[in-house]
């Protein structure tokens, strides 16, 4: 590749050579042992893929954020026996009142999905 199209700083950002060839900033952190094995550590950012998709941590808590009803979340994978994003899981803190409108917490979580539905992917 020659780059990010029409983003010059991010192609300098990603780009670069190694020992006189060209490489890529992959994101990923990773060890090589003594045989020449190439150990995969995770990553260096808050990106994970789930269900086939490269999300963004932190754009799902900003958007989290944007609803009425929460004062602050951070979103967070949670990942099955095999290592993998199983689902996404939200801490929220409501804002003031807000727990005393529902009577349960799943309406809660429906209202926010609502008051969200225009900028969130559905699940």
């Amino acid at each position: 590749s020659k780059g990010y199209m029409n983003n010059p700083e991010k192609t300098a950002e990603a780009f670069f050579e190694f020992e006189g060839l060209p490489a890529y900033h992959t994101g990923d952190v990773g060890t090589m042992t003594d045989e020449g094995l190439l150990l995969y550590g995770g990553r260096m950012d808050f990106q994970i893929k789930f269900n086939g998709y490269r999300i963004e941590l932190e754009d799902v808590s900003q958007n989290l954020n944007k609803s009425r009803y929460i004062e602050s979340a951070v979103a967070v994978p949670r990942y099955n026996k095999d290592h993998k994003v199983q689902n996404l899981l939200a801490y929220v803190i409501l804002k003031d009142g807000v727990r005393e409108q529902f009577e349960r917490d799943i309406d809660i979580t429906k209202a926010i999905k609502e008051d969200l539905a225009d900028i969130m992917m559905s699940y």
